[in-house]
């Protein structure tokens, strides 16, 4: 019997090992992020990082008009631990109002959230605050039961963008061979979400189906015109045996700006070698 057991075993090894597989993994990276450098006054240097989020505060009639949510930390430098930081930021005064706001808390309890109207958190270690509009570069910190601030200098290392870096990688056998770079290829630089809808190998050659978009207006909160507006588009990419890009092209599918037909594109998901179809 254990010859039969070796060969049964050495089949399954076989077929195991000839098995290949490829895929193609959306990637973005965003840049909404605030990353700012400064120092204490006695002479600790500091990193802060910033990100805003979809929450808001204050008590505006219209609540895209209320500040919107920041989170954070900041790290001393040469130091392990980071120190949460929870506020908010209200940049929908005019330039130079004096509503014009940035609260920066560390929390007591890191769990710790804004108060929706007032924005602010009671039981705080440390608290960094902005009042003149409109840069971060300029801020006043003190520690609770402080009465007065210091004044601090930061260093602006990275401004918050909407501007993305959308791309796909072709992998092969788990191994990433191909960065197909999204935002060169189509110029648009606010891709916010890329999903691949089909793909096949012919030949040696791979084809995928891919659909991407962005907001209309990236940053508005959803205000003015074509606030919570999309454009949506659908992309062709052939992949040769040498692993190089033979075809790209896309079309818009959907538009905040322009009126499209909604079934103006179609693709054979069992053959997308096809390619995109569009209609007349």
């Amino acid at each position: 019997m254990k010859p039969v057991i070796t060969f049964l075993f050495c089949i399954i090894s076989l077929n195991t090992f000839s098995q290949s597989s490829w895929e193609l993994l959306p990637h973005i990276e965003k840049n909404d992020y605030y990353l700012l450098e400064g120092a204490f006054t006695d002479g600790k240097k500091f990193e802060m990082y910033l990100t805003k989020t979809w929450e808001t505060c204050g008590d505006a009639i219209n609540e895209r008009e209320n500040a919107q949510g920041l989170k954070g930390w900041y790290q001393i430098k040469n130091e392990a631990k980071k120190h949460l930081l929870v506020g908010s930021i209200n940049q929908n005064a005019e330039v130079g109002a004096s509503s014009y706001f940035i609260k920066l808390f560390v929390p007591q309890n890191p769990l710790a959230t804004i108060d929706d109207e007032t924005c602010e958190i009671a039981d705080y270690k440390e608290l960094f605050v902005v009042d003149a509009c409109c840069s971060m570069q300029k801020m006043k910190w003190k520690k609770q039961g402080q009465q007065s601030f210091q004044q601090l200098e930061l260093e602006e290392i990275h401004p918050s963008s909407w501007e993305t870096e959308a791309s796909l990688n072709l992998s092969i056998n788990e191994l990433e061979l191909l960065t197909i770079n999204l935002t060169d290829l189509t110029k648009i630089k606010y891709i916010d979400s890329v999903e691949v809808l089909a793909t096949k190998e012919v030949d040696g050659q791979f084809y995928a189906i891919i659909e991407f978009g962005h907001m209309t207006n990236p940053g508005s909160n959803g205000m003015g015109f074509c606030g919570t507006g999309y454009e949506a588009y659908l992309g062709f990419i052939q992949i040769n045996s040498s692993l190089d890009i033979a075809k790209f092209d896309f079309h818009q599918t959907e538009s905040c700006n322009r009126i499209i037909p909604e079934d103006k594109c179609t693709f054979n998901k069992e053959h997308p070698e096809n390619g995109i179809l569009e209609k007349e």
